[in-house]
């Protein structure tokens, strides 16, 4: 990793294909990245999606988490809802905190799944527990609108500061737009 991180390619790609072929899902997801964005080599999005199905097989999280998202945009294969789904869900269960919070957006809004705002909290409180900020944003949005929780303004309030502690501008401007809301109610 070290040849990789100083930009020497050659050395790193010498280093990182007998691993992966060894099995290592770290080497694997390194060449998937190598060759998605040409480093060090031409981009070739065939071989970038052969590793990182290698190492998302493998049990890799962030493999998968980038499969999901290749599936959600449809960037290098074809678009497909469920096969995001199904790799959101593997890394989401491992504890990624982006694919819990990617999860908790595709039961809300239906894409790939049935609507379920129970399972959208749970997903979203899941990430945002661990201080995914788009999450507390996101949570905080599920509370303000009572949508799989009961409506709680106070709590809402909370996950919108949390998130813009975070420099998350939604919330940001969620929480700047409360303000004169509040003054108003509360001479």
């Amino acid at each position: 990793m070290e040849a990789y991180n100083s930009g020497d390619y050659v050395t790193a790609l010498k280093e990182f294909v007998p691993l992966a072929k060894k099995g290592n899902t770290k080497a694997q997801l390194s060449l998937g990245l190598m060759h998605q964005y040409g480093t060090g080599l031409p981009v070739d999005m065939n071989k970038a999606i052969q590793w990182f199905l290698k190492a998302a097989h493998g049990g890799d999280k962030i493999a998968q988490s980038w499969l999901a998202m290749m599936y959600t945009f449809g960037n290098g294969v074809p678009l497909d809802n469920t096969e995001a789904f199904k790799w959101f869900s593997k890394a989401a269960n491992q504890g990624h905190p982006s694919s819990q919070d990617m999860l908790g957006l595709m039961y809300q809004s239906g894409k790939g799944i049935e609507v379920d705002y129970k399972k959208s909290f749970y997903w979203y409180n899941l990430a945002a527990n661990q201080g995914h900020a788009q999450a507390q944003f996101n949570l905080a949005e599920m509370y303000a609108k009572g949508l799989g929780v009961e409506m709680d303004k106070n709590k809402a309030l909370k996950w919108h500061s949390k998130s813009a502690d975070q420099g998350y501008s939604d919330a940001i401007m969620k929480i700047h737009s409360e303000i004169p809301k509040i003054s108003i109610k509360n001479p």
